[in-house]
């Protein structure tokens, strides 16, 4: 709107000087020029105006520009700022955790570890507290291990002769009765003895107690295991079928007095003899390899028993107890087994204390005394027809068939003692029989009276099985 009112007001002064020229003879060059002039200022008025039009947007572009770079800068700020309070608060999270993490660290005393300065896992063998520790050796020593460490860490220090009485507690609660066949007095009866070391180490706040335990045995780790698998095995056939504890305690009790021969000349080196291990094994065994079978035997079954040393007629031997329906009974498995099989008639199998004479108990800790082991008033009422012994027994220089108590001359067959099956003919063993004989509807290849389960001949015997042939 501008230019044109320029232009209307430009158009009007030339139009009224153009009639005031005319009016003056004499002035038309004077006019001339002046009009040229004014043309030329025209032009250039205009001309500068459509350069100052070109430059505005090219300004107004450059001022858009800058006000986005100044957007973005301003985004690119905040997001660094965002992206610095979220490191502060990762930071802070990360301070929290550490200080949890030493606060259980604390807390639990393992920072006692740390002054190790290992990033391994804490050892087995430490513990919070004395009764962890316990069951630690507990399982060492049913292991048969020999050098056993055990650590624990207090918050408090404890003196030599404390910590010596915590390293004799510990000893003993790791022998104490826990109801499994590997435990309890099957620790104890094969335990020889110990020597054990104590030593305390702090960082300031936190002590740590280590006991070091050198343990001796009857038998070694790898016959402890071999007598685990042959106990259960043996348990597994024994218990199939038994209707009732009385019933497994008998079957326990006649398979040990059957195959057990009672050891009397070992010595104290013979150490062996003296295990649980020798009964089972061997078949040969002092009153005390006795009573730990039994033991470990009943424990398997899941019926309680205990071992108790003392003496008998003045001489040191070891016998059982075993509960039965609520009720505790005196047995001597030992007293039994060397007896001939016409007399032995149960006389020292589930009998109460005064039908138990000459049976005199010892004071030491590991024996069961006190009101929770008392027997019963009155012996177990063992039925007639148990009574009588049934199986080979050796007997004046010959193996009998024994039954109905007497010799079954009538008897006939394989019959399974010390864990080989033997041919029985007329109640008696005949060594000098080799051949085929019918047990159970197969044919097995027996030689010199003994049933041989690895002989294989023609193809027509395997494994001393003969296989029928059907026609």
């Amino acid at each position: 709107m501008k230019k044109w009112n320029l232009y209307g007001w430009i158009a009007a002064v030339a139009l009224s000087g153009a009639l005031f020229l005319t009016g003056l003879p004499g002035e038309a060059k004077a006019q001339e020029v002046c009009e040229t002039e004014l043309e030329h200022e025209i032009q250039e008025q205009t001309q500068l105006e459509e350069q100052t039009e070109a430059e505005t947007p090219e300004q107004t572009q450059s001022e858009e520009q800058t006000e986005a770079e100044t957007q973005e800068q301003t985004q690119s700020e905040e997001q660094t700022e965002a992206e610095t309070q979220e490191q502060i608060q990762s930071e802070m999270q990360t301070e929290t955790e550490a200080q949890e993490y030493m606060q259980y660290e604390t807390e639990t005393g393992l920072e006692l570890l740390a002054s190790q300065e290992t990033t391994e896992a804490v050892p087995d063998n430490y513990f919070e507290d004395f009764t962890s520790a316990t069951a630690y050796l507990r399982e060492q020593m049913a292991q048969h291990q020999t050098d056993i460490e055990v650590v624990v860490v207090l918050d408090h220090e404890l003196s030599e002769d404390e910590l010596t009485a915590r390293a004799e507690t510990i000893l003993k609660e790791a022998m104490a009765q826990t109801g499994s066949s590997r435990e309890g007095d099957a620790i104890s009866s094969d335990f020889l003895g110990a020597e054990y070391s104590v030593d305390e180490v702090t960082d300031g706040a936190y002590f740590g107690c280590f006991f070091d335990y050198t343990v001796t045995y009857k038998t070694n780790s790898q016959q402890e295991r071999e007598l685990e698998l042959a106990v259960i095995n043996k348990m597994i056939e024994l218990c199939a079928g038994t209707p009732s504890d009385y019933e497994i305690v008998r079957q326990i009790y006649d398979y040990i007095c059957s195959t057990v021969t009672l050891d009397t000349t070992s010595t104290d080196e013979n150490v062996l003899a003296y295990s649980a291990y020798a009964a089972m094994q061997h078949h040969r065994a002092t009153s005390e390899g006795y009573a730990a079978l039994f033991y470990r035997m009943c424990q398997q079954a899941g019926i309680s028993a205990r071992i108790v040393s003392g003496t008998v007629n003045g001489e040191a031997n070891e016998w059982n107890i075993v509960n039965i329906n609520g009720s505790w009974y005196n047995v001597d498995c030992a007293m039994d087994a060397y007896k001939n099989p016409l007399t032995r008639n149960y006389q020292w199998f589930l009998k109460s204390d005064a039908d138990f004479s000459n049976h005199v108990a010892d004071d030491a800790w590991w024996n069961p005394t006190g009101a929770f082991y008392v027997r019963s008033e009155a012996s177990y009422d063992v039925p007639e027809t148990d009574r009588c012994f049934v199986g080979l027994a050796y007997v004046d220089g010959i193996w009998h068939y024994y039954r109905n108590g007497g010799v079954d001359e009538k008897f006939g067959g394989l019959v399974e003692y010390n864990g080989a099956k033997y041919l029985v003919q007329n109640g008696k063993i005949n060594w000098d029989y080799t051949g085929l004989v019918l047990d159970n509807g197969t044919w097995r290849f027996v030689q010199g009276g003994c049933l041989n389960e690895g002989y294989t001949g023609r193809n027509t015997m395997e494994h001393g099985i003969m296989w029928r042939m059907e026609h």
